[in-house]
């Protein structure tokens, strides 16, 4: 017997080496050669592979102030067991991107240092056979309380130079001291 053969084809009438394997629109088409008892037919029929879902996850440790970014991480995988289903940076050579916001969905420049609570969103475009997708999570940089010591009561005489050690800790980075509203002739060097 003469057995029928199939053959692929792509959206642009391409023929195709086997069956199509990425996202797309194809026409199968079987065709039969004929016999002595039966004439030459085919038949044809379109079929669309739809785009799969990614699973893409982002995190974000919570912590407190130390002047350094906090920054997130993500992982996406793909739905082919075997070939892109582990979770990795990228998938089919798209890597997601991270975006951070602050108060007021605010976009921000980078990742944040400063106290608040923040959202930081992984965005994965799509590729060839994967739609796009994008996922959120939210931390807090908890703000470190300024401890300032007291100096204690001091006294001194008119028009005489004062030293005064201020200590404090906590805050967050470096510390400036300041005053404000002092008395006429009374003044703080920062510096010092």
């Amino acid at each position: 017997g003469v057995a029928p053969t199939l053959a692929y084809y792509d959206s642009s009438n391409n023929q195709l080496p086997g069956a199509p394997m990425q996202a797309g629109s194809y026409t199968a088409v079987v065709s039969f050669a004929g016999s002595a008892d039966y004439a030459a037919a085919s038949v044809g029929t379109s079929f669309t592979i739809s785009q799969a879902t990614p699973t893409l996850t982002v995190t974000a440790a919570s912590g407190n102030y130390n002047g350094q970014p906090y920054t997130g991480s993500y992982t996406i995988a793909g739905v082919v067991p075997g070939v892109d289903d582990m979770p990795g940076p990228g998938l089919e050579g798209v890597a997601p991107t991270l975006t951070y916001y602050g108060s007021g969905n605010n976009p921000l420049p980078g990742a944040p240092t400063l106290g608040g609570t923040y959202t930081v969103v992984a965005t994965f475009v799509g590729s060839t056979d994967y739609i796009s997708v994008s996922a959120l999570t939210s931390f807090t940089i908890t703000s470190v309380p300024l401890d300032l010591e007291d100096p204690g009561n001091q006294s001194s005489n008119e028009a005489e130079v004062v030293s005064l050690a201020l200590n404090a800790t906590g805050g967050g980075s470096t510390l400036v001291f300041g005053a404000n509203d002092l008395p006429g002739g009374l003044s703080i060097d920062s510096s010092t």
